[in-house]
């Protein structure tokens, strides 16, 4: 009988090759991008500062890529670059819409 309990399934992350960490990572760093441009419309300082962070975030993942030799930790660093770059984008993101609604709606909140 084969054990399907989630408690009893490898928790490790795939060792993985460098490219499946820096394509999704490079797709992420285009569609914030995009978005922080269309926002300039919103917000004149804010989108500059998630474009900065998303590529900063996007260039720490090919510098770790090429100077990280060993799989297992390149691979938990890749990981956590790129879901600081997720969790920054979307904090900007949140933090101009929030000032934007708070603009138009005049609640006072910021």
């Amino acid at each position: 009988m084969v054990d399907t309990l989630i408690k009893h399934q490898a928790a490790e992350l795939p060792w993985t090759s460098r490219r499946s960490w820096l394509v999704p990572g490079a797709a992420l760093t285009a569609i914030f991008s995009w978005m922080f441009v269309v926002g300039l419309a919103l917000q004149p300082v804010l989108p500059y500062i998630g474009i900065g962070l998303v590529v900063a975030c996007y260039a720490a993942m090919i510098v770790a890529s090429v100077m990280i030799h060993g799989r297992e930790q390149r691979s938990n660093v890749l990981a956590w670059l790129m879901g600081a770059m997720a969790t920054s984008a979307v904090v900007v993101l949140v933090v101009v819409l929030v000032m934007e609604a708070d603009r138009l709606i005049g609640i006072g909140a910021l």
